[in-house]
């Protein structure tokens, strides 16, 4: 009876999918994979929740994921949206079909991170907002 109402709250919390879905992600993947998954699923779960307002530390997760990006592209894979990683981390879609996509020869790899901090770091910059390390440097002096 128990283990019943524990799979059912489960089910119906809708977390139980999306765990599914990112462990099928990573069943097989290297290291580095693992990582660009990993950082991408914690933007996007946050993203997911950016109607609610602002996020904390969310320049540190664009940082980190654009580190990831860089070394997944050097794999030779076609770095994926800030969208499909709001997908997977914010309702659990299914992105497999995204992951992993070789490059063709010659073109280059589009930095959707990247691109993401620019205008991030952009807005912040417009509205008056520092990040979470100008905060920590500012009370540090």
């Amino acid at each position: 009876m128990g283990s019943q109402t524990n799979l059912n709250l489960i089910y119906s919390s809708g977390t139980y999918p999306r765990e599914v879905t990112i462990r099928k992600l990573l069943a097989d993947a290297n290291v580095v994979e693992r990582n660009y998954i990993e950082k991408g699923v914690w933007l996007g779960e946050a993203l997911s929740y950016s109607a609610y307002g602002r996020i904390i530390g969310l320049d540190r997760k664009v940082d980190r994921l654009v580190q990831a990006e860089r070394a997944y592209a050097d794999l030779g894979y076609r770095p994926m949206s800030i969208d499909a990683f709001v997908e997977l981390g914010g309702w659990g879609k299914d992105i497999s079909d995204l992951f992993r996509q070789k490059r063709v020869e010659g073109e280059d790899p589009i930095f959707h991170a990247r691109q993401y901090q620019e205008e991030f770091k952009l807005e912040l910059k417009e509205n008056g907002i520092r990040t979470a390390w100008e905060y920590l440097k500012a009370f540090l002096a």
